[in-house]
């Protein structure tokens, strides 16, 4: 049986990992055990712990067995934070809870997964955590924008066959009110961005590297055909002028977008993840992202209303 070690000494970012499944070759008939040591870290953050459950649950779905153990146990107020977002749930290891269950509105939502049938339910939750004062109305409605569109990129890029609502994956968001600080994360193991940029019959950009490819997704107005290229676009402009960061990792190339937009190389990721970092206290007016013609924003507002009213 094969081992991976899941040490958070050694994560320091998302595409750490992504490097530690990248370090150990497995196949369909692979067995493997995997161990977590969440010591060493202060705070374990939701997205970090999302991106195990994507991963595992991808191998695990190509038929690999896995087994788990769960290392260095005494930090229990860190192991009930890390059950209480459901990541033990998630992944099937029993983990006894001795604590209430508060309601999570407005602070976080636990890692979940979705696919066509329920990511509606996921993203008004999420919405429900971004709808705070600190947040202006304005923001909040590119922000309601911005959320649907990289989860319906999801629903619409990352299956095979290029089927609308044919992709999947998982959703979780947290609000930390001390920091001014909200954290989103996005992930699938789908086909990937380049697949799904250069490989559709109606694309016009079929001769995109990888890098290339992840580097345009967050350019105005491009798509593979399907839907217009404004989702992306529109959520980095918003991370660039709220002083935020994102992520966007896919196959090889890690996109990293702040006050610069930087491209790597980076460990292999099967699909696509976008991470968020944005600051509850730096206002942003919706017509810095789409100048005075909102049209688009109020369209998409309007279809989100009545899908709310659906549901």
């Amino acid at each position: 049986m094969k081992r991976i070690a899941i040490d958070f000494r050694n994560i320091q970012s998302h595409a750490d990992i992504a490097a530690v499944f990248n370090s150990i070759e497995l196949s369909s008939s692979s067995k493997i055990l995997i161990t977590f040591d969440f010591g060493g870290h202060e705070k374990i953050y939701s997205d970090y712990l999302l991106l195990l459950v994507s991963i595992i649950k991808h191998f695990e779905q190509k038929g690999v067995s896995i087994q788990f153990q769960l290392d260095n146990r005494d930090d229990k107020d860190k192991l009930d934070y890390i059950s209480r977002v459901d990541f033990f749930k998630n992944l099937d290891i029993g983990y006894q809870e001795d604590f209430e269950r508060y309601r999570t509105i407005g602070r976080f939502t636990e890692i979940r997964a979705f696919n066509n049938e329920n990511a509606i339910q996921l993203y008004h939750r999420m919405m429900s955590v971004l709808a705070h004062d600190e947040i202006n109305v304005e923001m909040l409605a590119v922000l309601n924008y911005c959320l649907w569109e990289v989860i319906d990129n999801t629903l619409n890029h990352s299956g095979e066959g290029f089927t609308y609502g044919n992709g999947s994956g998982y959703g979780c968001i947290q609000y930390f009110p001390t920091h001014k600080e909200i954290r989103i994360i996005i992930s699938d193991t789908g086909v990937g961005i380049h697949h799904a940029l250069t490989r559709h019959p109606n694309s016009k950009y079929k001769d995109l590297t990888e890098k290339q490819a992840v580097l345009a997704s967050v350019e105005k107005g491009v798509t593979n055909g399907e839907g217009r290229g404004f989702g992306l676009w529109a959520t980095a402009e918003l991370i660039k002028h709220n002083k935020g960061k994102m992520q966007i990792h896919s196959g090889n190339a890690l996109l990293h977008i702040s006050d610069k937009t930087e491209i790597v190389e980076a460990p292999y990721w099967p699909g696509t993840y976008t991470t968020f970092r944005l600051n509850t206290n730096i206002p942003v007016s919706e017509k810095l992202i789409f100048g005075e013609n909102s049209s688009i924003l109020e369209s998409y507002l309007d279809e989100r209303e009545e899908d709310g009213r659906a549901n």
